[in-house]
């Protein structure tokens, strides 16, 4: 219970400090998805304040505990989080693989909105690992769900990084009608930091098309808006644009200058893959400027952050097979446990039927043991009326009177088969004797006709007659029918 309190007062505090969304607080059985919450919000701690290693350590902790917790918008969360470090880390294929999870799990919950974030993340994975055409097979459906949506800032986000794709596809003027949209869009509503990275994203187009010295404009306007608002790894990057055209036109030194300024960005951010194109360049400058030394130092720094980002990288796909495993075992366990929960409501529903069938089956068992019961009281006391009455014949001196004497027992002995027949087919038996025909017996008895025949013909089977005549006869002989005169 103490660190139950404990957690609530930590994200009480995180509440009020704006790293987490809403302001919510835990009992004791709900321990786990209280320690979640706070890897949670820990990992996105570290993430604001650029320490990119403790926040992908943090948010590894973190999944597990979101995965038991059953909370399904923060595992969401946790593994769209995980994937962005990846991604700031220049780890594209393993930040794939968490992406592609939040993505199903954005279908699973039908939520365009996240649909059309994870699609955008997806799209900037792919263009970063070199499939310009899957890349915008996912940011296409995504500028349509923002225009569908009217959200003007993620549509500038989506069109902006659809420029990057066509750009890299060749098709430079779609790239310019895109960056040029995303900049309208952003500039009209006085979102100047994303106007920025606009003007950035501008630049690279600018520079396809020759055009170096609007794109150096739009770079040097964009920078110290995005210093501005700290945006350290955009920074970074338009450094490494600046950079890029100083070495064109042969400024050297102020190349070199400003691919410094880029690895420093970039080594604040922790963004190895910026990191290592401003070293390339700055080597570049510094051998073209006879700085031997300096040019052997970066390039041995070059090639160890190559080597990294290698290693990186392998450990990343030994990563991403473990985590396709895992997640194929849960998947395979899912589905094992959904079959054997169909198997276990049959053999429920199977036991249901073959109960009902069974209480049915005892319950006329029963009634049939009662029948049979109730004939033999009955057969066994005509019995003992036939037996009196037959000790009276030899005492009976008129032959007359003892004659309607073995008559009355002859009677007794028909009506032995009497109670062998139900209460409808008694029933049936008077209206024959009644004069009436199947059609009109049906009529009274709201049947079928068809039904009046098959209850008669079972009377004449267990009366071994085979005509009406016959079983008004029997009728009057055993005393179900009296004729009225």
């Amino acid at each position: 219970m103490h660190r139950i309190r404990l957690g609530n007062e930590l994200l009480s505090f995180g509440y009020d400090e704006g790293l987490v969304s809403e302001k919510k607080s835990y009992g004791r059985n709900q321990s786990i998805e209280s320690e979640a919450r706070i890897y949670d919000m820990m990992s996105y701690y570290f993430y604001i304040n650029d320490k990119l290693d403790d926040a992908l350590s943090t948010a590894l902790i973190a999944l597990p505990l979101c995965e038991k917790s059953g909370d399904e918008q923060l595992l969401g969360n946790c593994i769209n989080n995980i994937g962005v470090f990846y991604q700031r880390k220049g780890l594209f294929g393993q930040a794939i693989t968490y992406m592609e999870r939040v993505y199903n799990l954005d279908l699973k919950a039908k939520d365009k909105s996240g649909m059309s974030s994870t699609m955008n993340n997806l799209a900037t994975l792919y263009l970063a690992t070199g499939q310009p055409e899957t890349a915008l097979s996912y940011v296409l459906p995504a500028i349509n769900m923002e225009r569908e949506l009217g959200d003007r800032e993620r549509l500038a986000i989506r069109l902006g990084l659809a420029s990057d794709i066509w750009l890299e596809m060749g098709q430079i003027e779609k790239a310019l009608s895109c960056v040029d949209e995303a900049y309208k869009l952003d500039h009209e509503d006085k979102r100047e930091g994303n106007a920025a990275i606009r003007l950035s994203q501008k630049a690279s187009v600018l520079i396809a098309l020759g055009e170096d010295i609007e794109a150096e404009k739009c770079l040097i306007e964009a920078i110290p808006i995005l210093e501005k608002k700290n945006n350290i790894t955009s920074i970074a990057i338009c450094y490494n644009q600046l950079g890029q055209l100083y070495y064109k036109e042969g400024l050297y030194k102020l190349a070199e200058r400003t691919y410094r300024q880029a690895y420093e960005h970039a080594s604040k951010a922790g963004s190895d893959y910026v990191k290592k194109k401003s070293l390339r360049g700055l080597w570049l400058c510094q051998k073209y400027l006879g700085k031997l030394e300096d040019a052997l130092h970066t390039l041995e720094e070059y090639t160890q952050l190559t080597e990294k980002i290698a290693d990186d990288r392998a450990d990343s796909a030994v990563e991403d097979f473990r985590v396709r495993y895992e997640t194929k075992e849960k998947e395979d366990k899912l589905i094992r446990e959904q079959e054997m929960s169909k198997v276990k409501l049959v053999v429920v529903i199977c036991l249901s039927v073959f109960s009902l069938l069974l209480c049915v089956l005892l319950a006329l068992s029963y009634r049939m043991l009662r029948i049979r019961r109730r004939q033999a009281k009955i057969l066994t006391k005509n019995q003992e009326v036939k037996n009196k009455l037959l000790s009276l014949v030899p005492a009976i001196s008129d032959n007359t009177k003892s004659e309607i004497l073995k008559e009355i027992v002859d009677n007794i002995e028909t009506m032995d088969d009497v109670p062998k027949m139900t209460s409808r087919e008694l029933e049936i038996v008077k209206l024959c004797c009644e004069g009436l025909t199947s059609k009109e017996i049906a009529r009274k008895l709201n049947v079928s006709v068809r039904t009046i025949d098959t209850h008669k013909s079972n009377i004449f089977k267990k009366l071994s007659i085979s005509s009406t005549l016959e079983l008004i006869k029997y009728a009057v002989k055993a005393g179900i029918y009296t004729p009225q005169n």
